[in-house]
């Protein structure tokens, strides 16, 4: 079942093991989305294709993708386009875990699907990420940042 919720909408599986809350508070570029998983859930697993600036990956290919990951946060910079998506799971109030090693099983994994790069974010219990979309060079994101970004 999908219903509003304030600033976003809630997601709950058909057997409510799974329950998924997306918000975006008004004028911030940081979309949060928080898990609660049931005890008959020992880990969920949730995988994100990202492709910042799909228009410009089109044209040019993944050739300017650029991954970094600090600890905290994964970060796909499109370098052509300078934009870039980021994907905190660990800094501030965010607590998943990232699989650098997730593989679809292929090669070309994390890049099988055109003109994307997959990442894996997990978690158990109560958990949650934030996706934040970046125009220009990306920037340091301090737990400071997060609550201000956040409305609080």
């Amino acid at each position: 079942a999908i219903v509003p919720a304030t600033d976003g909408f809630v997601m709950t599986s058909p057997d409510g093991n799974v329950s998924k809350t997306v918000t975006l508070d008004p004028g911030s570029n940081l979309l949060e989305v928080d898990y609660s998983v049931s005890a008959a859930v020992t880990e969920l697993y949730v995988r994100c294709g990202l492709s910042p600036d799909l228009e410009n990956l089109l044209v040019t290919g993944q050739s300017a993708l650029q991954p970094e990951d600090d600890g905290e946060r994964f970060v796909l910079e499109n370098t052509q386009a300078d934009v870039s998506v980021e994907v905190v799971y660990a800094a501030g109030d965010f607590n998943a875990s990232y699989n650098a090693a997730a593989s679809d099983g292929t090669d070309n994994s994390p890049r099988n699907m055109a003109q994307t790069h997959m990442i894996e974010i997990s978690g158990s219990g109560t958990f949650s990420f934030g996706l934040r979309f970046n125009t220009g060079s990306p920037q340091p994101v301090s737990p400071g940042d997060l609550w201000t970004l956040s409305g609080n």
